[in-house]
């Protein structure tokens, strides 16, 4: 309703024009915006699934369910790869560790995306695979050489330009060996010479967020602006402050005006953002049917898919004869995240199941287990037959030390201890013996407890972990990306 809204304001507008509004729908439009809608696993979960044609699949119905709602543009797929274990800020949102993983699914992504009518982005160009930064905090830089750059983390791009992906997201990160200054954002190095001119990209070039710290705490936003646009973008993400969004616009006229942009560098960019606008159908019929909307989005036919993805996802790296779990059996789930939803979907299946969800803090990575949170533990523990504790290291990895400390108290007792990693899947590497370990990728760092959202996991992802807990579904994920130091390689996953 309230796209409607907007596209009304804007047709009313002097320049009588409809929007073309995007989002961020990395695991479906219940990402970020309507609840109820179908929500998906993150891309590490679906190439562990295996299954391109079924990837294929979810991006199309995440395009039929944004189109539904009046969004047209999706900011995904994140063709970054993950070559940095202590990424902090896209794990589990990238499909692998390896340029043939992120290129093949990244691919069928897009091709789903676009063949259902939306833009799709590959994001975030030249790659944010390989920071100890996160761009929203600070500006990362990176020292690789142009060669690394070209034979890893350009190849998704790459690809993506050759098959026609329509917008190109920038991210905020210095690549010192091209331009030591200035971020890729600002760079005419990076989006003219190398995105432009040597790899041929026709499309839309979008910023990332210009409220970010990568770009606000070096850059005045008018500042930033006018550069983003002189380096090659077609336009830039003015969020944050109403003032600042203000001062955005404001500096590219000024700019213009001035002579600074000139006005047929500021018409290329519009003649394609108006040209989208015809293909796309905008411009004869912007309004969306609400009645449409609430009948797609979410509804059993996509949520099957959801649910055939979340299975597919759940990767079994360590099972000493401990899995599945017997219906007999008394179960304690605890740990910090993922706890009600578990458990719930446990009980229903064995229905003697206890649980304790630790309380965390609002700093570093909400982590806090106090003594009396140990002593309800062990408890419980005592009087059951095997113990489910949910780790998360998906906002600062590696694995926090309060959440190793808890198992290594539980092991004392000698109970079997199922390690269900919420996160990544390195959490394995820091913990001490245990006896069983499920990988899930369901959460990012955006679903940690260090941000506004509850950290909370999809029903399809909880009946999933369920499901495999309990024998009811054979687990087959395999490994997308390598532990290193350890036997858990890519293409690594066991069964039943």
């Amino acid at each position: 309703n309230y796209n409607n809204s907007m596209q009304q304001w804007s047709i009313e507008s002097g320049a009588h024009l409809p929007l073309l509004i995007a989002s961020d729908f990395e695991t479906g439009v219940g990402y970020n915006v309507l609840r109820g809608a179908t929500l998906f696993p993150h891309q590490m979960g679906v190439a562990a699934a295996g299954d391109v044609d079924l990837a294929e699949k979810i991006s199309g119905i995440i395009a039929d369910e944004a189109k539904a709602i009046g969004v047209y543009w999706n900011y995904s797929p994140v063709a970054d790869i993950n070559t940095n274990i202590n990424n902090p800020v896209i794990g589990v949102r990238a499909f692998g560790d390896t340029a043939d993983v992120v290129t093949k699914y990244s691919l069928a992504y897009v091709k789903g995306y676009q063949k259902n009518g939306i833009m799709a982005t590959a994001k975030h160009y030249p790659g944010h695979g390989d920071t100890n930064t996160d761009s929203h905090e600070d500006l990362p830089v990176v020292n690789y050489s142009v060669s690394t750059l070209k034979n890893i983390h350009f190849k998704p791009f790459e690809s993506l330009i050759n098959m026609g992906v329509k917008s190109i997201m920038t991210t905020h990160t210095i690549l010192r060996e091209i331009d030591e200054t200035l971020p890729a954002t600002l760079s005419p190095k990076i989006l003219t010479d190398m995105l432009r001119v040597q790899q041929g990209f026709r499309g839309i070039v979008v910023t990332d967020a210009m409220s970010m710290d990568g770009i606000s705490n070096f850059f005045e936003i008018d500042e930033a602006t006018v550069l983003a646009v002189q380096a090659g973008a077609d336009i830039v993400m003015a969020t944050g402050s109403y003032e600042n969004q203000i001062r955005t616009v404001q500096s590219l006229i000024d700019a213009v005006k001035g002579g600074v942009i000139s006005e047929k560098r500021l018409d290329s960019s519009v003649i394609k953002i108006l040209t989208e606008k015809s293909k796309l159908g905008l411009s004869e019929n912007p309004f969306i049917s609400l009645m449409k909307a609430k009948e797609l989005c979410g509804s059993e036919k996509h949520r099957r898919i959801a649910e055939q993805a979340a299975k597919k996802s759940m990767t079994l790296l360590l099972n000493n004869t401990i899995l599945p779990i017997k219906k007999e059996m008394k179960v304690l789930v605890t740990g910090f995240l993922g706890i009600d939803e578990i458990s719930m979907e446990l009980k229903n299946i064995i229905g003697n199941v206890v649980s304790y969800k630790i309380k965390h803090s609002s700093v570093d990575n909400g982590f806090d287990i106090s003594e009396s949170d140990i002593t309800n533990i062990i408890n419980l523990a005592q009087g059951s037959d095997t113990v489910v504790i949910t780790t998360y290291s998906s906002y600062k990895p590696p694995l926090s030390k309060e959440q190793i400390e808890l198992v290594k108290e539980v092991k004392k007792l000698k109970k079997p201890v199922v390690i269900v990693s919420l996160g990544l899947p390195y959490d394995i590497k820091d913990l001490p013996d245990i006896d069983a370990f499920v990988a899930t990728y369901a959460l990012n760092r955006w679903a940690a407890p260090v941000s506004s959202v509850k950290g909370d996991i999809s029903e399809v992802i909880s009946e999933a972990i369920a499901d495999v807990l309990t024998g009811k579904y054979n687990p087959t994920g395999k490994l997308p990306v390598s532990i290193p130091g350890t036997k858990y390689i890519k293409g690594y996953g066991l069964n039943y």
